[in-house]
């Protein structure tokens, strides 16, 4: 039952990455319940609150329900395609640095190309570990997810070089 619950709120977390604007609700998930931003490497402290994304995280590394891993997996698969097709579907005044424009979702990349997001992808996939063996559960799903992600670096390299 739990799991079932984690699953849906780290899916409704993927849903308003999407849906909604990147430079609001990204530094949100970021941050403490005191609004104070959280870097990544500082979120373990005992004395704030763990950001929403970095609990996103550590489901996706929780070895104790591996369904819940492919679970969360899938969602960054889908958050990685879906930023991939935000690029591919920019035009030329989104792509130009000087507009206002919010299309390309810079943060979102940011984030999803960070060690914190990629580590555990790579470990999954078996680039950490010293036989090279991928997880026979999660190897997959990881490499699908750096497929994804090597797609979002192809829209992104395009949509900057045009």
């Amino acid at each position: 039952m739990a799991s079932t619950l984690c699953v849906r709120c780290a899916s409704v977390l993927i849903d308003l990455m999407l849906a909604l604007d990147d430079e609001t609700v990204l530094p949100a998930l970021l941050s403490n319940n005191d609004g104070d931003q959280v870097m990544m490497s500082d979120a373990n402290d005992d004395d704030t609150q763990t950001p929403l994304l970095t609990l996103f995280l550590e489901m996706m590394q929780d070895a104790t329900d591996p369904l819940v891993q492919m679970s969360i997996l899938d969602l960054l698969e889908r958050l990685a395609r879906e930023t991939a097709h935000s690029l591919n579907n920019a035009d030329d005044d989104d792509i130009n640095p000087a507009s206002n424009a919010t299309t390309i979702p810079h943060l979102r990349i940011q984030w999803l190309f960070s060690t914190p997001v990629v580590d555990p992808l790579l470990t999954l996939a078996g680039g950490h570990v010293e036989d090279g063996e991928p997880d026979p559960i999660l190897g997959g799903p990881a490499l699908r997810v750096v497929a994804s992600l090597c797609q979002v670096l192809g829209r992104q390299s395009s949509t900057t070089t045009t």
